[in-house]
């Protein structure tokens, strides 16, 4: 059984410390089920719930993210672990039987380093044979290999994926390219339906600007505040804020417009633009509400 080796890794920062009671609650509510052994990380604070076994594990100041993840991949005494952040907020019933499916098989075969428990949905993503059902083989020209999504890891695999001086982006970026030659297989989920039915999805969780969940740019998503509501969960939003559709359209444009190479739009003017919109932004998202 899963819980019998695996524990439940969750990569946070105490920035986004107001997303642990959400993150919690819907995990209680969602997937009784989960690894008894729970790792939380982050810098400095410490962290509980009710009938949780929690261990939250801080970090030396100046530590990199990378140098945390393989401080809490050291500690952990389990062969396995379900990779997690902070802000992957549940909306329905983990598919545990699905997951304990693939837990069986990575214990039967050792050169399976990891089977990514979010769907892939982009329909550009080209993947390789059919291993478990709706599994399939991630070779070494997929976009993002090495990522953190939810997912369940062969732990020792993955630490020895870690470059200590890396930031997340990083890990996924330059470990991608890092680890092609790798021997070990990695095998991703891919739903025919993509996300559009998320109940159906073994893990029922999406995340981005696009979809509106999770916490990006240091803000919370606008659809979180329904999603909390509607499972009766009362969550901090004003530490770090409400970035809704337009702002993130206005951030969108303008960062373009500052990184593309062939544009000579001076910074000032960026961010003469930037706050000028940011405040209609606020005023019309008070005003509708």
């Amino acid at each position: 059984m899963l819980n019998d080796n695996c524990t439940l890794l969750i990569m946070s920062c105490d920035k986004y410390h107001t997303a642990w009671d959400p993150y919690f609650q819907l995990l209680n509510k969602y997937w009784p089920e989960h690894p008894e052994r729970i790792v939380l990380s982050t810098e400095t604070m410490k962290y509980s719930f009710p009938g949780m076994n929690i261990t939250t594990v801080n970090s030396i100041k100046g530590w990199t993210w990378s140098q945390r993840l393989k401080d809490c991949l050291t500690k952990i005494s389990t062969d396995y672990i379900i990779f997690s952040l902070e802000d992957f907020f549940l909306q329905a019933r983990v598919k545990h039987d699905r997951i304990e499916t693939c837990y069986e098989y990575m214990l039967k075969h050792a050169e399976v380093a990891v089977c990514r428990l979010k769907n892939s949905s982009n329909p550009d993503q080209v993947l390789g044979a059919e291993v478990i059902p709706d599994f399939y083989l991630a070779g070494p020209d997929v976009d993002f290999r090495l990522e953190t999504q939810f997912a369940l890891w062969n732990r020792t695999v993955l630490l020895s994926y870690i470059d200590e001086s890396e930031s997340p982006w990083e890990f996924e970026a330059k470990g991608t390219k890092r680890i092609v030659d790798t021997p070990y297989q990695f095998l991703w989920y891919q739903n025919p339906y993509g996300d559009r039915f998320i109940s159906q999805l073994i893990v029922p969780y999406v995340v981005g600007t696009d979809l509106g969940y999770g916490i990006n740019w240091g803000k919370w998503l606008w659809k979180n505040k329904k999603l909390f509501r509607d499972n009766g969960i009362t969550a901090d939003f004003s530490e770090l804020g409400i970035m809704g559709p337009t702002q993130i359209r206005y951030r969108q444009f303008f960062s373009k417009a500052i990184y593309q190479k062939d544009c000579r739009l001076p910074y000032v003017v960026f961010r003469l633009f930037y706050r000028v919109f940011h405040k209609i932004g606020r005023v019309l998202r008070k005003n509708s509400s």
